[in-house]
């Protein structure tokens, strides 16, 4: 293999490990070794790391690639980073060429596995098992004094729906206290289960949410029930959406409506109600001392609370409860009831809950980028126009409208450091931002409404000459909607500016149109539009 060849391979590898640690699901950093004269690992540098890594670090990528791990982390821990190193000597002269950890990263334990590739390439996986590792060390039982105090509390108050000031003030309050960290460092290997100290309760803790977990919940509310404490609610609430949200943005978005929706529930119960994740989509609240009435007054607030996050498009999260006042009820019949409510509602609201998915994407988009409702509005209108012109049908004046809305849909998908980048975008930035069109694409393909109109959604940057992406479609091979939306988009924003570029004048807009026309767009289409535009001066 001559040199040519070899470095052609290197590069290779190297894309093919970029991309391996970019997209796996764990968080995953990829070192290469720097060896001292004895074949020791002296130091690594940070080739590539990943977004799941960046976010338990709480560090951007651009501040650890290119840099040595001594000069990143060294700050943290300089004895963790030399014992790591060591360590990792000893397994590169392993047979195996492997090893695990287990390390305790700003608080958070995880298992770290690392992998020589190569002599150039370590691969290191961390594994959360935060709340898996105090299970297993945590000698304690049900912290039953939390749930004591609470009834006791519960048994001598009177009765109330408004939250208190403080809600961290309550005995059985939701708030994950903040960890005891003294004397502990940000980054620690742990080889001792006593070499640490734990918040008191957080093995009974959501590790996304900081909740009370399943387990919690359910012997706190067999305990009230068995201490006759009355009156006494449970709420149920469902994530509607939750599914759709994960398939079509992403699991990471899920994830943060869960911890937004949790922050809501927590800031607007009473201070000694309990929240906690029931299941992946689903919190439960324990409310003592709390009747029929009040049960309602909370869950209303709640309610309201939690349709902001989606600018009342829909409700968010469909509550049910059920109360025992005068008779006492088990556990597992409070929740059945519970259950059946939930059940019940969301057989109401189901026909209307994809509109409102829609809705929720549209409040989405905006929020993320230049798009509002004032720039689709101006754009229905003239895709109206044109399509009347061309004597469209009316289905297609109602894909065109909708169009309108979500062409851009995939951009929620893109980070917003390049979606509002006041300047240039270099090369990979561009790479990235074209994705747009296929990422909205599959968003519109998990939302049965939005099917028709996502084969349109990835057509349209797609240009007449053929020079467009991602697929390169020339002339009419574009579908009709894409082309005269490419076009009026292209208008608007020309008219009203973006970060990267000043608005410009009507007459020059149209002068811009009449340039592109035959390479960009539609040629028949511009010479329609520019008489629309003409006529409406």
């Amino acid at each position: 293999m001559d040199e040519r060849m070899r470095i052609r391979a290197s590069e290779a590898d190297s894309i093919l490990t970029q991309n391996l640690v970019t997209r796996f699901p764990m968080s995953c950093v990829c070192f290469e070794p720097v060896f001292d004269p004895c074949g020791n690992i002296e130091n690594m540098m940070i080739l590539y790391v990943n977004a799941e890594f960046e976010a338990i670090i709480g560090m951007p990528r651009d501040m650890m690639e290119g840099k040595t791990i001594v000069s990143v982390f060294g700050v943290m821990s300089a004895e963790c980073v030399a014992d790591i190193l060591k360590l990792l000597s000893e397994a590169y002269r392993s047979e195996s060429k492997t090893c695990e950890v287990k390390a305790r990263v700003l608080g958070n334990i995880y298992k770290v596995s690392f992998l020589f590739a190569d002599d150039a390439h370590l691969l290191a996986i961390f594994e959360d098992i935060h709340a898996r590792y105090f299970r297993k060390h945590y000698h304690r039982s049900i912290p039953r004094d939390i749930v004591n105090a609470s009834i006791a509390k519960a048994q001598l108050s009177v009765p109330q729906s408004e939250p208190e000031q403080d809600a961290q003030t309550g005995v059985a309050g939701m708030r994950m206290m903040p960890l005891n960290m003294d004397g502990i460092k940000p980054l620690m290997l742990i080889t001792d289960t006593s070499d640490f100290t734990e918040s008191y309760d957080v093995v009974f803790r959501d590790p996304l949410t900081g909740l009370y977990d399943r387990v919690f919940a359910m012997e706190a509310l067999r305990m009230y029930v068995d201490s006759g404490v009355m009156p006494l609610s449970i709420a149920l609430g469902d994530v509607n959406g939750l599914k759709t949200i994960n398939e079509s943005l992403g699991f990471r978005a899920g994830d943060d409506l869960l911890v937004k929706i949790a922050g809501i529930l927590v800031d607007n119960c009473r201070s000694d109600d309990v929240v906690a994740r029931w299941n992946d989509g689903q919190f439960m609240l324990l409310l003592p001392r709390a009747p029929q009435s009040v049960t309602q007054q909370i869950i209303k607030r709640l309610q309201t609370k939690l349709n902001a996050i989606c600018k009342d498009a829909y409700h968010i999260v469909t509550f049910g409860y059920a109360t025992c006042e005068e008779e006492q009820r088990s556990a597992e019949d409070l929740i059945r009831e519970a259950e059946k409510w939930i059940y019940q509602k969301k057989l109401l609201i189901n026909q209307s809950h994809r509109s409102s998915i829609i809705r929720l994407l549209i409040s989405m988009l905006q929020e993320k980028s230049a798009e509002t409702q004032e720039h689709s509005g101006r754009m229905a209108n003239h895709c109206r126009w044109i399509a009347k012109k061309l004597h469209l049908s009316d289905e297609m004046i109602d894909d065109l409208i909708l169009l309108s809305m979500l062409h851009d849909i995939g951009k929620v998908g893109i980070p917003d450091t390049i979606l509002n980048k006041p300047g240039p975008l270099t090369a990979e930035e561009r790479l990235i931002i074209n994705r747009h069109p296929e990422i909205g694409y599959r968003i519109a393909q998990t939302v049965p409404e939005l099917r028709q109109v996502a084969v349109y959604i990835l057509a349209h940057h797609e240009r007449w000459d053929g020079t467009g992406y991602p697929k390169g479609l020339r002339g009419k091979e574009i579908p009709i909607a894409s082309r005269i939306i490419a076009l009026v988009d292209a208008f608007d924003v020309i008219i009203t500016g973006r970060t990267y570029q000043p608005a410009r004048s009507r007459e020059e807009a149209i002068a811009e149109l009449r340039r592109c026309s035959g390479t960009q767009f539609d040629p028949e289409l511009v010479a329609i539009y520019v008489q629309l535009l003409v006529e409406e001066a």
